[in-house]
């Protein structure tokens, strides 16, 4: 039902590898309590995706990039 992906290069210069089902685990289980939701992107303050989950198709590279644009403006 779900579609989830964590890019293990980018990921690991934040987490250790073995936490990755943890954190699918945890974006399936965020998305189950927010009704409506499309998808979730963990993503760095930089905008890299680490990972994502989506229930239909979205583009996640791109929600990434906008996250890290709004952590510069907060910055």
């Amino acid at each position: 039902m779900f579609e989830s992906h964590i890019d293990d290069s980018r990921f690991a210069k934040f987490f250790h590898l073995d936490n990755r089902e943890a954190v699918i685990t945890a974006l399936k289980d965020t998305m189950d309590t927010i009704p409506g939701s499309y998808g979730m992107v963990l993503s760095s303050i930089d905008g890299q995706r680490l990972a994502y989950v989506t229930g239909r198709p979205l583009n996640t590279s791109r929600l990434a990039a906008i996250t890290g644009s709004f952590c510069g403006l907060g910055e």
